[in-house]
């Protein structure tokens, strides 16, 4: 769908996706697990280079923490609703059918390839994704750049688990709550401040 580019490697970290019929949690993963309880919230270990995310599908609204100038803020917006297209493709995960959808934006320089599973019935996935007729099990990210660059990202479940009844998903309660808007200008700030102080910096002859 895109022309040849040149590759950018992300490190490889594992994550898990804590979630119900809702809610979820997507946060770093230690990797020893010994729970063998049944119940109806599920866990599900991930690779993937990013991280903490609330989600709840069902008031589409993502949340979290962000640490920036000493001070504490929760961001808090809609969840992104992308536009799959479902494929006849499928194959098996962890011995679970999966199909294939995807997703295009060529304005964006994105494509998205997921792979759901429609036996298990959740409107989720790792990280940000969301909204297919079942849980996604695998999910491929590549972003283009203008450079002719690109960025690649691959979340595979590696296991999927049942966790207690009881296991709460909690999203987080403590900082200002601000947008995605407002994170990314305070962001845009902070690098401007950046810029400045490098070059008052400078020597100047």
């Amino acid at each position: 769908y895109f022309p040849n580019a040149l590759d950018i490697k992300v490190p490889k970290r594992y994550y898990e996706l804590i979630l119900n019929k809702d809610e979820s949690i997507w946060k770093s993963f230690e990797k020893v697990d010994n729970n063998q309880n049944d119940g109806t919230v599920g866990r599900v270990t991930f690779f993937s280079p990013y991280g903490d995310i609330y989600k709840n599908v069902k008031e589409k609204v993502k949340m979290f923490e962000a640490n920036l100038n000493s001070k504490k803020y929760i961001v808090k917006d809609s969840l992104q609703e992308i536009n799959w297209k479902i494929m006849q493709e499928s194959k098996e995960i962890l011995n679970i059918q999966v199909n294939k959808a995807i997703y295009i934006n060529k304005e964006k320089g994105i494509e998205l390839i997921a792979w759901y599973a429609p036996k298990l019935n959740f409107k989720n996935g790792p990280d940000e994704y969301w909204n297919l007729p079942g849980l996604i099990l695998e999910i491929e990210n590549l972003t283009y750049f203008d450079d002719n660059s690109k960025m690649y990202q691959t979340y595979t479940a590696t296991k999927i688990e049942t966790l207690p009844q009881n296991k709460k998903i909690i999203k987080p309660t403590k900082g200002t709550i601000i947008t995605q808007k407002e994170l990314d200008k305070i962001l845009e700030e902070n690098f401007d401040k950046m810029k400045e102080m490098e070059g008052e910096g400078v020597d100047k002859d």
